[in-house]
């Protein structure tokens, strides 16, 4: 089990899992040449390499596109109109990476879009824009900083080590670079109204050397509602897998990271895109098991999103008009053995997600209790169903199912129970599923 956070005070996080569905932003000075942020200055072994990083580059030629970045085209509302569209209900714009480039103009240094670049701040009309969409709104700091000079003042591993500039020690240096980051932190909760979500990424050491209980101390004091991810360690709200959908349910609240395409940042071969029925299926296992889904666009150098993005984002939008009892508010599922795909719950409904087109049922075992009403959630259509033996079998044959995940209701009067083998028959009623 995970060790207890040290500090344990947290913002509100009501709305948080009931939300479900997330957008991630990724946008910097890497945009205006389709490469990962970051990470193209380090090099990895092949199975370790960032997508869109085999090539190496050097830190001249990287921080060389800074120039390059005008975001001539950014348009929030915009952004945040796919956003609506696209189902989501909170967004988080990434404000600051490893490399460090800021995306607004922050007092604690140079390099930064109100100086260079776009010449403008980025974070602003962000939030404005997507918190007038109704939409939660989040902000991404990275925690490391390759381009500040005192951050190799606390030797990390080669992963996290600043392609730069060699390692030090010198805790006179490391205090000057965490009084940065406090500032920017700061700069962020109190330039720009009301902040929902403060995402950090890759502490690389424990809390204490960050501070972090006086940073949550502080982003409290600043706005008490606000919630952080677990990568701020010890003080998280909830916890952040990346890139994966874990095998077994995660305890408290937790939320998923992961790319529409293959990178970060913007990439601009349309082949590495996923299919939209593999994004909707992801959204519905990982909601089957508790969590959120962040799905992240890559704008382009102009700050717009590729229109891959949009077509991928506005059809999962046109899936949750019909599906989105299942996804929004809804609960873990039921485990596995009792039916082979995801599910989730709502009060006394159970939402079975059919990744394998019925051919003409399917069927759940061990369920001792019959449902009142059987349909299809798109189309509200009744479905026949019959008990055989263990099991409840439902016909779904004549249908018309929805291309990317057909969703089937079952509306129990109570939470059903579990049916216990006793001797050669199921005869013995069990625990209630939920």
């Amino acid at each position: 089990m995970n060790a207890s956070p040290r500090y344990t005070r947290s913002g509100d996080t009501a709305w948080f899992n009931s939300a479900a569905y997330g957008l991630f932003i990724h946008l910097g000075i890497n945009s205006s040449a389709g490469i990962e942020p970051s990470w193209p200055m380090k090099s990895f072994s092949a199975e370790d390499a960032h997508s869109g990083s085999s090539e190496k580059w050097s830190p001249e030629r990287y921080y060389g596109l800074a120039p390059q970045f005008t975001a001539a085209k950014y348009d929030p509302e915009k952004w945040a109109s796919v956003a609506k569209e696209g189902g989501f209900k909170y967004a988080v714009l990434g404000t600051k990476h490893h490399d460090g480039f800021c995306l607004w103009p922050t007092k604690t240094k140079e390099l930064h879009a109100g100086n260079i670049g776009p010449k403008r701040d980025l974070v602003g009309p962000y939030v404005e824009a997507f918190r007038k969409a109704g939409l939660k709104v989040g902000l991404y700091i990275s925690l490391i900083d390759w381009e500040d000079p005192d951050f190799v003042a606390m030797p990390a591993s080669f992963r996290y080590s600043s392609p730069i500039r060699p390692a030090c020690f010198d805790p006179d240096r490391w205090n000057n670079f965490l009084k940065r980051v406090f500032e920017q932190v700061r700069e962020l909760l109190t330039n720009y109204g009301k902040i929902d979500v403060l995402w950090f990424d890759v502490p690389g050491w424990g809390g204490d050397l960050w501070h972090a209980d006086e940073l949550k101390m502080m982003m409290l004091g600043l706005q008490p509602h606000i919630i952080c991810n677990d990568r701020l360690p010890g003080c998280g709200d909830f916890t952040t897998p990346e890139q994966q959908i874990p095998v077994d349910p995660i305890s408290g609240l937790w939320e998923t990271c992961m790319t529409t395409n293959e990178n970060w940042g913007y990439h601009p071969d349309p082949n590495l895109y996923k299919p939209t029925r593999t994004l909707v299926r992801n959204l519905c296992e990982i909601r089957s098991l508790g969590g959120n889904l962040l799905l992240n666009v890559g704008p382009d150098g102009e700050a717009q999103f590729p229109e891959m993005a949009c077509q991928r984002l506005k059809e999962i939008g046109a899936w949750l008009k019909k599906s989105g009892d299942s996804i929004y508010g809804s609960s873990r599922g039921i485990d596995y053995r009792h039916f082979w795909g995801p599910t989730t719950r709502k009060g006394n409904t159970l939402y079975c997600h059919l990744h394998a087109t019925p051919n003409p049922d399917f069927e759940l075992r061990g369920i001792a209790d019959d449902p009142q009403r059987v349909y299809l959630l798109q189309s509200g259509e009744n479905l026949p169903f019959k008990r055989v033996s263990n099991r409840i079998v439902v016909d779904c044959s004549g249908r018309t199912l929805d291309p990317l995940c057909p969703t089937v209701a079952l509306e129990f009067s109570a939470p059903p129970c579990a049916l216990q083998f006793s001797a050669t028959v199921f005869t013995s009623r069990g625990n209630p599923l939920w």
